[in-house]
Parts: C-alpha cells; sequence; structure tokens
C-alpha cells in the first residue's frame, strides 16, 4: 500500500532535520506548508526528504491555516511547482487555474475538504475532479455520523473496478467518526492513503501512524473478505483492532477489524443486524460481528435473540454475531475479572 505521511512540524526543531527521517512505512511525505512556523526554501525542504514530496497550503476555508487569497496562493503554487516536489496539492476552489498553467497535470493533485455533504453530492464532487487531468483527486468529508462514513463507504465500493495503478481518486471521512474508513479507503477505491507522521503528531483527527496501518491492514491486497468493528463511544483507543489484526495475520484470514464510533441508539441499531442486514452489507461489505464497548453493552443485549447464560444475568453483551434472521451475543468481560481473581488466588 502506497502512504503519504503527512508532515507536522515539532516546536523548536529543524524541519529539514524531520524529513531527513521519514516514519518508517511512509512511501511519500505530504509538507503542509500551512503549518510551518514560517515561510521556508521549498526545495530545501524536499531535497531534505529520502522519499517524493507532496507540498501542500491547506487554507483557512477548507480547515488548515493558509491564505485563501488568491494572489498569495498562487504565489505559493508557482514556488511548489519550481521545486523539486513529486505532486502539488491544488485546492479545486482556489487554485484550479494553475493545473496545467502553473503545474503540469501530472504532478498535481486537484483536492476538496467539505465540511458536511450528503451522498448524492459527494459522487458529483469527485466526479467533478476526475473530470480534470489531475494525476489524482482527493475529496476529504468530516464525518460527524455514520451516514457520513457510509457515504464514503457506498463511494468506495462503487469506484472499486478496473487496475489500481490506474486509479486516480482517493476519498475518505476525517474526524473520530470516520477512522474506518481511512483503513476501508484505500482496501476498496483509493490508490494511496494518508497518515500521520506518529503518535501525538496527527494533521487531522483520525488519522493513524503509517506502522499502525501496516499492522492494521498489511495481510490485506484488496478488500476484505469480511469486516468486524468495535463499536464504542469513544472508540479510537481500542486495542481491538491490533489484537485482531494479528490474529488474522497469523491465521492468514482476509479479514479486517475497525474502530466504529456509534452515537445514538438508531446508529448501533443499524450496525447490529441479522446476517446480511447490518448497514455495512448495505454498502456492499460484509458484516462479521462486532466488539461492543461502553456505552452500548445494555443496547447491544437488547438486540440479541440468543443471549448466552452470563450475557442475560449481566444484562449486557460485548460480543455480537450475525447469524441468519438473529443476533447471537455473549460477555466475555466476566472471563477477564473472574481468571484475574482465580489467578490472584481469589
Amino acid at each position: 500500500m502506497e502512504i503519504v505521511a503527512t508532515f507536522v512540524p515539532a516546536p523548536g526543531k529543524d524541519p529539514r532535520e524531520e524529513l531527513a527521517s521519514p516514519p518508517a512505512g511512509a512511501t511519500t511525505v505530504e509538507v503542509r506548508a500551512d503549518l510551518l512556523e514560517r515561510e521556508s526554501d521549498l526545495d530545501a525542504l524536499v531535497s531534505a526528504c529520502p522519499v517524493p514530496v507532496v507540498l501542500t497550503l491547506r487554507s483557512a476555508a477548507e480547515g488548515g491555516r493558509g491564505p485563501d487569497d488568491p494572489a498569495a496562493r498562487r504565489r505559493f503554487v508557482e514556488r511548489a511547482a519550481a521545486s523539486r516536489a513529486a505532486l502539488v496539492d491544488l485546492e479545486g476552489d482556489r487554485d484550479r487555474e494553475c493545473l496545467g498553467t502553473v503545474v503540469a497535470p501530472e504532478r498535481a493533485i486537484v483536492s476538496k475538504h467539505l465540511s458536511a455533504v450528503a451522498p448524492a453530492e459527494l459522487e458529483e464532487e469527485v466526479r467533478a475532479l476526475l473530470s480534470t487531468p489531475a494525476r489524482l483527486v482527493k475529496v476529504v468529508v468530516q464525518a460527524r455520523t455514520l451516514d457520513d462514513s457510509l457515504a464514503v463507504l457506498r463511494l468506495g465500493q462503487a469506484m472499486d473496478r478496473g487496475p489500481r495503478a490506474a486509479r486516480r481518486a482517493i476519498v475518505f471521512a476525517s474526524g473520530e467518526a470516520g477512522r474506518a474508513t481511512r483503513l476501508l479507503g484505500p482496501l476498496l477505491a483509493a490508490p494511496v492513503a494518508f497518515a500521520s507522521w506518529g503518535e501525538g503528531r496527527e494533521a487531522a483527527p483520525g488519522q493513524y501512524p503509517p506502522a499502525e496501518f501496516a499492522h492494521l491492514t498489511g495481510h490485506l491486497q484488496g478488500r476484505p473478505r469480511r469486516v468486524f468493528a468495535v463499536l464504542g463511544n469513544p472508540v479510537g483507543g481500542s486495542l481491538s483492532p491490533r489484537m485482531h489484526a494479528a490474529a488474522f495475520r497469523a491465521l492468514s484470514l482476509p479479514d479486517l477489524f475497525v474502530p466504529i464510533e456509534v452515537g445514538t441508539q438508531e446508529e448501533l441499531d443499524a450496525l447490529l443486524a441479522p446476517l446480511g442486514e447490518s448497514c455495512l452489507d448495505g454498502v456492499g461489505l460484509t458484516a462479521g460481528g462486532f466488539a461492543v464497548t461502553m456505552p452500548w453493552k445494555e443496547g447491544a443485549a437488547r438486540r440479541c435473540a440468543l443471549l448466552a447464560p452470563r450475557a442475560q444475568r449481566a444484562r449486557a453483551a460485548n460480543t455480537v454475531l450475525p447469524r441468519p434472521g438473529r443476533l447471537v451475543g455473549d460477555c466475555t468481560d466476566i472471563d477477564g475479572i473472574s481468571r484475574a481473581l482465580l489467578d490472584a488466588g481469589v
């Protein structure tokens, strides 16, 4: 998988020194010029990095710290085009006139960051950018609900065709609610994944470091056979995806485990459904099963037609499996507590 690590400078450190050692697993580095403490020699930054570089000036209008003023943006694009950067990010709403005039199409990413969008509008935005001759197009949606992420995944499924090397569209959702799309997007349709520089160096919420991408998805060559998920709120810090990915890799299972932030009972109900009826199945992904964490364990138990006796006594389920026409639930939390007490001689 091609992974672009977005460079977020550390205060007081020389960016060139940091760029000289990209994080393990990164095949490309994105330098966000709007995050730099001061205007820098772009060519010096590019030359310091041993892997290809994308130069980006994210505008304030699209969630960055860069200018919205067309003249200021054009000056940056001209400097970026004159550098040895492999690619230059052009915002579709502000820099498109630079495509083909200042920056050659084969060196351009045309991007758009949306605060909210309806599913039909999302597809229109992507197709509009694909009508340009840019090498790549990138559309990022700020995910606030499960529906936002499902819209992205539905579009990813629709675009999962043809040789991967010929694909041009990168579509994912940012924010904690969009974490699953960052993992699934590159497995479905996107030619590259966008990652953070490292733990605590995220350019946007929901980003994974390159090494974590490799750990969670490195055993897969394309779309997963089944998708499992941990459901909760918050859920981004869960270790379940890492543990299950290790098991999938060890057992040669082409499955994926993702975190999904659930904000309402309605979202939980849409996910916890009998075999083939989950909202994940509705966007072309086969739901294999769910781990459930707080605050949804009681709600998960109520969704299950068949509960293990201990889950009935606890009135909570942390493990839910979809079966034809029904859900089966258990509560393995009890094992963790009772085994620890037994090991301690209690």
